[in-house]
């Protein structure tokens, strides 16, 4: 399935679906958003967001039929800058609503994770829940892999099924831990060339 990176605003829309359905009973959203049909009708404007965030600092890949796709930050990017903060903070505030502390939490014990010297991060890869398994998701993350080089690459999950898929990719896990007390649970990968680096 031919993969292209993802330009016009369009192809965004088809992306926020993608993760939207991708990420419905994923176990971090799930804890942020713990009714699921809230969840699901929050889920498309949230990751619009984050779509257009990654937009500005990264990369982002989607197959030609809009089942897969994945969003990438670049060194030194990971992180959300005051500035952008402050432009998201309307936005943002509409898509959690009463979820936002919550969101806002889990994000902040991710990014005190992030490996402490640059690195490119793989922030998000979705495929369309009926088309799961296919081998698109691996396609739409190997389209990422082939422009990325130069750094470690660094990702984290918090559903350990997703584990093998990021193993054979070439990752490696480097911990698992827990958020805070009460919180979600996540393990942390390297890309197996930069293990024992950081």
């Amino acid at each position: 399935m031919p993969v292209a990176q993802l330009i016009d605003l369009d192809r965004r829309a088809q992306m926020a679906t993608i993760f939207a359905s991708a990420f419905q009973d994923e176990p971090a959203l799930s804890y942020i958003i713990p009714d699921p049909t809230e969840r699901a009708v929050r889920l498309p404007s949230l990751f619009h967001l984050l779509i257009e965030s990654d937009d500005k600092s990264g990369l982002q890949y989607m197959t030609e039929d809009g089942a897969a796709a994945a969003l990438w930050r670049r060194p030194g990017q990971a992180r959300l800058g005051w500035k952008e903060m402050l432009s998201q903070a309307r936005p943002m505030v509409s898509a959690l609503g009463p979820h936002l502390v919550r969101a806002l939490r889990v994000s902040h014990a991710m990014e005190q994770r992030f490996p402490t010297t640059p690195f490119w991060y793989l922030h998000y890869v979705g495929c369309e829940r009926s088309r799961q398994r296919s081998g698109l998701g691996a396609e739409v993350v190997r389209a990422g892999l082939a422009h990325v080089d130069g750094y470690p690459i660094y990702l984290e999950t918090a559903d350990p099924d997703n584990i093998p898929f990021y193993e054979q990719l070439g990752f490696s896990i480097t911990s698992h831990w827990r958020t805070f007390p009460g919180g979600p649970s996540f393990w942390s990968l390297l890309s197996n060339d930069a293990v024992g680096r950081l």
